[in-house]
């Protein structure tokens, strides 16, 4: 079973770039088979589409950003800090990856398009962790949070506004400055007075 795992890995490595450089639809199978080192049925093998491999790529992130940020809950820190890590970590990510796999402006929108729709359940999951910030925060008195979800919602689309412009634009913001952006915008909106 370790060997079918360890293909698998080794034709999501080979594949990464690809979808980087020139999105799903441009990206070929006999490249990424190629890449790897296999024949093209050696990838249909263990993946049915382009597609359902792109998923396996976007996912392989999307966990590893999961798995960080959780560790944040359960660190002895203020929660502003907790906040300030945790969209660290968010806008790291996504500036990371796109800078590992060299993403084209060009098929950076589509990739963004196809991953949201794909990893619904992961984003559903980035917001509860948020809850679960925003929850520890009221539960120590450090801040005022009557509707939860709707401040969730605000900061998931405030992190994401603050990802795409700067990769497409092929510019980058540092990410502490953004993450302190951020975290002053929501903090002082949430923060006890």
């Amino acid at each position: 079973m370790a060997e079918k795992s360890d293909k698998r890995e080794l034709i999501i490595d080979a594949a990464a770039p690809f979808f980087a450089r020139y999105g799903i639809k441009k990206t070929t199978v006999d490249e990424i088979a190629q890449a790897a080192g296999m024949g093209k049925g050696t990838i249909y093998l263990h993946f049915k589409s382009k597609e359902e491999l792109f998923e396996a790529l976007v996912r392989r992130h999307a966990n590893r950003f999961l798995e960080k940020a959780s560790k944040v809950l359960h660190e002895d820190i203020p929660v502003e800090e907790m906040l300030r890590k945790f969209i660290l970590l968010r806008i790291g990510n996504f500036e990371e990856t796109a800078r590992e796999y060299n993403v084209s402006v060009e098929s950076v929108e589509e990739l963004r398009r196809e991953a949201e729709g794909m990893i619904r359940d992961v984003l559903e999951q980035e917001g509860e962790l948020l809850a679960s910030i925003l929850k520890l925060g009221v539960g120590r008195d450090e801040m005022i949070v009557d509707d939860i979800p709707v401040v969730v919602l605000a900061m998931q689309a405030a992190v994401k506004a603050l990802d795409m412009p700067w990769v497409i634009r092929g510019r980058t913001l540092d990410y502490k400055k953004k993450a302190d952006i951020l975290v002053g915008l929501f903090i002082n909106g949430l923060k006890k007075k």
